[in-house]
């Protein structure tokens, strides 16, 4: 996306989310970020097939006011930090 270019915005909580799978140290997370408040909900998945990504969705969107009108994923691969300290 180019930042000159002025994206659209959402007026209303929970109308566009951004969702996010990601790897720490061989467990995966999904966070789901709503572009109006920028609050986060961040669930563990035990494991990454698709029913276990699906029933996560399901159960998130399950547990607020509405479904989101836009989600936008991503898929990202966190490598771990050691503290060398």
């Amino acid at each position: 996306m180019d930042p000159t270019i002025p994206s659209e915005t959402s007026f209303s909580p929970w109308e566009t989310v951004s969702a996010f799978l990601f790897s720490v140290q061989q467990s995966w997370f999904r966070v789901d970020v709503d572009y109006f408040s920028t609050f986060r909900f961040v669930r563990k998945l035990p494991n990454l097939p698709a029913d276990t990504t699906v029933n996560a969705t399901k159960t998130l969107y399950s547990e607020n006011v509405r479904i989101p009108i836009a989600v936008c994923c991503w898929l990202c691969r966190v490598s771990a930090f050691v503290d060398q300290a």
